[in-house]
């Protein structure tokens, strides 16, 4: 059964259609927004040959590969000693930096126990946080050279989301619509305690097919960042991307990127779920696309307009929440109920992990209902009557 229902979605034509465009058209908005191009980045796209040339060396024989190259800059053309004259000053603040992380953690790491000790005896939840959070300073070193810096964009490319949900909201609602269509849904109403294995299997397929096309747009958007930007080094630590050299997060890049994906597909499966509630309770297949989209609306309007500050839980609820990259991912926040400091990532999977699961019990009990009737068709039906039953009140009381 479970194969019959992901063959439904898997070789659908209009479904198979879809990804493939969408893919497409994920893959032209990235080369279009962030190839280096001369024009647009002219330091960075300048910088990818001495990147190369750079590429597993020592630190230290990096600086001085730099420091040759400033000396030498009288030897080329008027009108390129400005521009890689930038080139060269960039790199050689970028390697100092690196050379000189490990003074750089340790002296955040002193800052974030004197912030520790400040709160000790009066606010527990900050004396453990800043507690955690210096020991992730210790013990920093980085080796070797590798371009990593671009990878931040990889990290904060949000536009793939919005692509998988439209892919998502369609798939959902096939999956219930054809039984409908061909006539086996009065099959599977009649056999007892069908319906909630079945509807048990269908969220198991659309699921492993969420899990699909957010790989496949996973996928597609590593290779065409990595073709735009040429970066390389993914068992570097984070905090040798410039932007992060600051903050608590020893994960290599290639771990941090996999868990960045596995927030997103947390918040990718409870959008489908959401999309799943309303394919049971509204049986048209365009009224199901216009509510799980004015869904989905609402949520990033409330995410975005209606934030009241970090720590609030409301929004940790939200799957677009899941969706934020390094905002998400590079920081710590304490669990409430224990005191607990964990990274936001962490926090977030758990509370939606809970909201997958309330909405499987959902559609299990919608599903498991006898629902003659559509609710949205049920509702309008006795409000009719209402009005039916009020004019011919006063017909009678007219006629009296």
């Amino acid at each position: 059964m479970l194969k019959y229902e992901i063959r439904k979605l898997l070789f659908n034509k209009g479904l198979l259609l879809g990804i493939i465009l969408l893919l497409i058209f994920n893959g032209a908005n990235i080369f279009k927004q962030h190839y280096p191009s001369m024009e647009k980045e002219p330091v960075y796209a300048a910088s990818l040959s001495i990147y190369q040339e750079l590429k597993g060396r020592d630190i230290e024989k990096c600086i001085e590969i730099i420091e040759n190259r400033k000396g030498s800059i009288s030897e080329l053309k008027p009108e390129d000693r400005e521009l890689y004259s930038g080139v060269y000053e960039e790199l050689s603040e970028e390697l100092k930096e690196m050379k000189n992380c490990k003074e750089t953690g340790k002296a955040l790491k002193d800052k974030s126990i004197q912030r520790a000790e400040a709160y000790r005896g009066h606010n527990t939840y900050l004396f453990k946080l800043n507690s955690k959070i210096a020991e992730l300073y210790s013990e920093r070193e980085i080796r070797e050279f590798h371009n990593v810096s671009k990878i931040r964009e990889l990290i904060n490319y949000k536009f793939s989301y919005i692509l998988i949900i439209f892919l998502i909201i369609p798939a959902a609602s096939e999956i219930f619509a054809y039984d409908r269509e061909s006539g086996a849904w009065q099959v599977i109403k009649a056999t007892r305690n069908g319906r909630k294995k079945i509807a048990g299997i269908k969220i198991i397929a659309v699921e492993l097919y969420v899990t699909m096309a957010a790989a496949l747009f996973g996928v597609c958007n590593f290779l065409c960042f990595k073709l735009c930007y040429g970066f390389e080094g993914l068992r570097q630590p984070m905090y040798a991307i410039r932007a992060y050299k600051d903050m608590p997060v020893n994960d290599a890049i290639g771990v941090f990127l996999t868990k960045n994906f596995f927030l997103g597909l947390s918040g990718l499966s409870v959008t489908a779920l959401l999309v799943m509630v309303f394919c049971v309770i509204l049986r048209d297949r365009k009224t199901v696309f216009a509510a799980s989209l004015a869904a989905a609306l609402g949520l990033v309007f409330y995410r975005s307009f209606a934030y009241l500050g970090n720590g609030q839980l409301i929004n940790i609820f939200n799957p677009i929440h899941c969706f934020l990259g390094e905002k998400i991912m590079l920081y710590y926040e304490n669990i409430p109920l224990f005191g607990i400091a964990a990274p936001n990532s962490v926090i977030v999977i758990i509370t939606v992990a809970a909201v997958n699961i309330l909405l499987s019990g959902l559609v299990l009990f919608l599903y498991g209902k006898n629902l003659k009737k559509s609710f949205s068709l049920s509702f309008i039906r006795k409000i009719k009557q209402q009005l039916d039953r009020r004019k011919s009140e006063e017909g009678e009381s007219g006629n009296d």
